[in-house]
């Protein structure tokens, strides 16, 4: 028996499904976790998103995650402290909030970003849920993006750009994603004794891409427009070089060009 797992589950959920099954894990997969799974290359692509943020102007960042036991958080993060490292930025542990990858999270954890003495002029969300909880955040504080604050997410969703300003977003090839999953597991149903649990399971690291819209602008210090002073607070109840390991492969997204068979761990020299 096999199982496909998506992000859209709740950490708690799809950590708990995969204790019991073993293969075909799509792009959310506790730390260590030896069975088959279909990724972005999540430290690069935070990597150059905040990349993106940096080259704008911005020098006060801030980064709502997801759990740092899981894959997706501890990379996405990881990403992110290795742009500001190289560009010398500092890295403000007040700028690092957990979100739990839920909306609700993101908006308090925007709330406690954007009510801190300095605050961030650009705020780096590591899902889509947190993303509208950042957005709505911003709205209840008053805050215009991206005259005040910037905002990058992760993972593209349908109505994204129905948002005003429209979002600038890491965008991840899901339905690719769900095939090669699908595909992983269909070869372990068929071929169970080809791949045991206790070993290394196949990897399969995809590109992502930083799709830039209109959520991101240069900061106010850097565009002449005049620096707010001021946030209005809520209370808290009411609410440019990339990593030597991560060059991505021009021709495909999968590395070599193909879907890795049983037998076969595939691991991506660098995505993205």
């Amino acid at each position: 028996m096999g199982l496909v797992i998506h992000r859209g589950l709740k950490p708690k959920l799809a950590d708990g499904l995969l204790r019991r099954f073993a293969h075909g894990q799509h792009d959310h997969a506790p730390g260590g976790f030896k069975g088959g799974v279909v990724v972005v290359d999540n430290v690069l692509a935070s990597y150059r998103a905040a990349r993106h943020l940096i080259e704008l102007g911005h020098q006060h960042i801030a980064i709502i995650a997801g759990p740092e036991t899981t894959l997706t958080g501890s990379g996405r993060i990881e990403g992110f402290r290795r742009a500001l490292q190289e560009a010398h930025l500092p890295l403000r542990e007040e700028y690092i909030r957990p979100g739990a990858y839920s909306t609700e999270g993101g908006y308090r954890a925007a709330l406690e970003i954007l009510q801190l003495p300095n605050p961030p002029t650009a705020v780096f969300a590591c899902n889509n849920r947190m993303t509208m909880g950042l957005m709505g955040a911003l709205k209840d504080l008053g805050l215009n993006c991206p005259q005040d604050v910037s905002v990058l997410g992760f993972d593209d969703f349908d109505w994204s750009e129905l948002f005003s300003p429209r979002l600038t977003i890491v965008v991840q090839p899901s339905y690719e994603m769900g095939e090669l999953a699908t595909e992983m597991l269909l070869q372990v149903i068929k071929a169970p004794d080809q791949h045991l649990e206790s070993g290394e399971g196949n990897r399969i690291i995809l590109k992502a891409e930083v799709r830039v819209r209109e959520s991101t602008a240069p900061p106010a210090s850097c565009s002449g427009r005049p620096q707010q002073n001021s946030i209005p607070l809520i209370p808290r109840s009411s609410a440019t070089t990339e990593p030597a390991a991560s060059r991505p492969p021009e021709q495909s997204s999968v590395m070599e060009g193909q879907i890795p068979r049983l037998g076969n761990t595939s691991e991506s020299r660098d995505e993205l």
